[in-house]
């Protein structure tokens, strides 16, 4: 009975020590996740801003059209740009 208790002491403290672990692990990933959005949010901001910058330094849309044909960040601030200019 005394060798069962030391084992099960065992398994006991082992199990504990696995649960420390993968807590400090969640903490580390939780933290990371919370940066990688801080960041994404950061970039969509700046992207915004960009975009409303260039609806007024180019007024004109077709300007942007003849400048990027094929880029996606063009398109994206044509797309904005017309959106925007619905709204006001």
């Amino acid at each position: 009975m005394k060798e069962e208790f030391e084992k099960t002491k065992e398994e006991l403290a082992k199990s504990e020590a696995k649960r420390k672990e993968l807590e400090e692990k969640m903490v580390s990933l939780l933290q990371e996740k919370n940066d990688l959005q801080l960041q994404v949010q950061a970039v969509s901001i700046a992207k915004f801003l960009v975009c409303n910058v260039m609806c007024k330094i180019i007024p004109n849309i077709s300007v942007i059209d003849t400048l990027s044909q094929n880029s996606v960040y063009f398109k994206n601030i044509q797309i904005f740009c017309k959106i925007r200019r619905k709204i006001t």
